[in-house]
């Protein structure tokens, strides 16, 4: 099955670790992963902007609803109707809300949904309930050291309680690694993580 890979808030300019000729590609690539790169040898794009100003209160922003609805339709045209979906940051917010607008609508279009240091909002529990439901397994993988983690549950008014996700199936705290950290090629291949895909 292919795999989706999702950066987060702004990960088009400052750090595309999900891009084909990034070190975590390769790695996910040597560990049997199949990487999906969609039109142009590109993979999924979205726009990657957080709009704090724009945010709805229980669905996110703007940005992330658009993303939502291209991810499901990228679904649909490069990998056979269901992929399995690795995203940061708030990229992870953009894979939960994809898929709870799918979720009342039959089969899961993402079949796994990993999870990597994606801000958990008071906002959107609702959303995490129904992707929790509509997801075959959702994994996510979190640090007790990562601060954007925390920072990116702004104006949530929940931010001792930011690091797992309570609709998750299952949690993996990697101690003491920093936000961009999380998505090491290196320490994907020494936890293992890649096993989990």
């Amino acid at each position: 099955m292919k795999t989706i890979l999702i950066g987060g808030t702004h990960a088009n300019d400052s750090d595309p670790w999900f891009r084909p000729d990034s070190a975590f590609y390769h790695a996910a690539i040597m560990n049997k992963v199949d990487i999906s790169m969609g039109r142009n040898y590109q993979g999924f794009i979205w726009s990657t902007q957080l709009e704090v100003w724009r945010f709805n209160k229980n669905m996110g922003t703007d940005a992330w609803q658009a993303a939502a609805h291209s991810l499901l339709s990228y679904i649909d045209a490069y990998c056979d109707g269901e992929a399995n979906v690795i995203a940061h940051s708030h990229g992870g917010n953009v894979a939960a809300i994809a898929a709870q607008y799918h979720g009342a609508n039959g089969s899961p279009k993402i079949k796994h949904l990993i999870t990597v240091g994606t801000p958990v909002r008071k906002t959107m529990s609702e959303v995490y309930r129904v992707c929790g439901n509509s997801v075959d397994m959702w994994t996510h993988i979190y640090s007790d050291s990562d601060w954007w983690q925390m920072f990116g549950t702004f104006g949530t008014f929940n931010p001792w309680k930011t690091r797992r996700m309570e609709h998750a199936h299952r949690h993996r705290l990697i101690a003491g690694k920093g936000h961009t950290e999380l998505h090491s090629p290196e320490l994907w291949t020494r936890l293992g993580l890649w096993g989990m895909v």
